[in-house]
């Protein structure tokens, strides 16, 4: 017989929450039943239209003290079903070797089954009667996975968020393949950039001059060598280097040309850059605009968070040190890094809250956005036991 903790995320993950239109309606429907049936607190507010944040209130016995927050995101990426073994919106469970029975489904590890481990790790709290003096937020947010600008980002400016009172945020992390928990305190800053370069047109059998191509080439080659540098000092570290302890770069998209034999008069070209928190985001910009100057290019900011930004976990003994003293209690093996994506935590830390990523996934493979993402069911009711013991550490 399945657990009834693992119907409620099965049912959850069924909910087809996925962009460009994501069913936030149905999301709200679910998690509010959730709230209703734990006989808890909740609010719904909607900064914009179509794009509901939910926060479930479990009050503590000294709610003037600050907060714990427990965040997650509703919604989910596309899919290509054609290269799925099981409906990614079927939740199926199957035997899969060396990881005993998982839930197949889009959500499964980002971030569905953190949202529902949260609700779950409160509904034992519960069923033991244990009181907490600091009150529990748990929230579900929408946008996330295109950038956050109708979720968090709006909300962390508002009056709403600050009466929170958040002394914590925990929001998600990564797999830990090797058994250990990584607590990422930072992030990269993301800069999705869209260079326009512009040039000569004619004829293909030409030796046209200053074509917009040749500025691609240009800047493409001023990037891709810092890239290259930053690959090489992660090569080189010897594994004392983490993938978000340096700066990457990647051309991600081209757009140009109208047929064959005609030189285009421009070119369009996306970089995604992440600073990394060890580098110098002037330096990086200045590289940018410089090489946009010289190839005659115009610059677009998709995507820009200015500069990576930090929870100083030397500086914040309270928290940080609650949280080691929990994982050392009971045995929880954990290194602090800096998260090599990004997450709603990067909004709430650029407010003064310390913020943590954590997705407490212990020997799981990392499937974030990949073809048949799952996750184990053991390491799924490890999470829950995982932050019910958090959560009183941090909070009775």
């Amino acid at each position: 017989m399945t657990l009834p903790q693992v119907q409620r995320l099965q049912e959850y993950l069924r909910v087809y929450a996925i962009h460009p239109n994501p069913d936030y309606t149905s999301s709200v429907e679910y998690i509010v039943e959730q709230a209703k049936e734990m006989k808890l607190q909740y609010k719904i507010t909607e900064l914009s239209p179509k794009n509901p944040l939910i926060i479930i209130t479990l009050p503590g016995t000294h709610p003037e003290e600050p907060s714990l927050a427990l965040n997650s995101h509703m919604d989910v990426v596309p899919v290509y079903k054609e290269n799925w073994t099981h409906d990614p919106f079927a939740a199926d469970l199957a035997e899969v070797t060396g990881h005993g029975e998982v839930i197949y489904a889009r959500g499964a590890q980002d971030m569905k089954s953190i949202g529902i481990a949260h609700l779950e790790a409160i509904r034992e709290l519960q069923s033991e009667s244990i009181q907490l003096r600091n009150t529990i937020h748990v929230i579900f947010a929408p946008d996330e996975e295109v950038g956050g600008a109708k979720g968090w980002e709006l909300f962390s400016k508002t009056q709403e968020f600050r009466d929170l009172n958040i002394g914590l945020f925990l929001d998600e992390g990564l797999p830990n393949p090797d058994g250990t928990l990584r607590v990422f305190y930072g992030e990269r800053a993301p800069w999705w950039i869209k260079f326009i370069f512009e040039g000569n047109t004619g004829h293909g059998l030409k030796f046209v001059e200053n074509t917009a191509v040749e500025g691609l080439l240009n800047s493409a080659d001023t990037l891709l060598k810092y890239r290259a540098e930053q690959k090489k000092k992660l090569d080189e570290s010897e594994g004392k280097l983490t993938l978000g302890q340096v700066t990457t770069i990647n051309l991600t998209m081209l757009k140009s040309g109208v047929q064959p034999n005609v030189v285009p008069g421009n070119v369009e070209a996306v970089f995604d850059i992440r600073i990394s928190p060890n580098d110098d985001p002037d330096k990086v910009m200045a590289m940018v605009k410089k090489s946009a100057e010289e190839n005659n290019a115009k610059l677009e900011f998709i995507t820009f968070f200015p500069k990576p930004i930090i929870t100083p976990i030397d500086s914040n003994p309270k928290w940080w040190q609650r949280f080691q003293s929990a994982c050392q209690k009971h045995n929880y093996d954990f290194i602090p890094d800096i998260m090599p994506g990004t997450t709603d935590a990067r909004f709430v830390r650029q407010s003064g809250v310390p913020a943590l990523g954590i997705s407490p996934f212990l020997n799981t493979p990392g499937l974030l956005h990949d073809h048949d993402e799952f996750i184990p069911v053991k390491e799924y009711l490890f999470a829950i036991k995982f932050y019910k013991n958090l959560i009183i550490e941090l909070a009775q």
